[in-house]
């Protein structure tokens, strides 16, 4: 018996052009904003292997909240 590793297919420019095209994401509704959410969220913060996850570090951060110069936070 023979193990085969699984690997996501990726997710290209044009692949998530249609999503947004088709409505499949968007924020008119909470279904839709919560789906959008997880994608996108999904999309910048996964970890997709075990190397990225034993190279996580807390000091420093690799992720951090910052103030824009109009005042507003984000997370870079």
């Amino acid at each position: 018996m023979s193990l085969s590793t699984r690997q996501a297919q990726e997710i290209t420019e044009e692949m998530e052009d249609t999503l947004w095209a088709k409505g499949l994401l968007g924020d008119d509704n909470p279904v839709k904003l919560l789906d959008t959410l997880v994608y996108v969220l999904g999309l910048h913060l996964a970890l997709r292997g075990r190397d990225e996850h034993r190279s996580l570090r807390f000091s420093p951060p690799q992720i951090t909240v910052e103030t824009a110069s109009n005042g507003r936070r984000y997370v870079s």
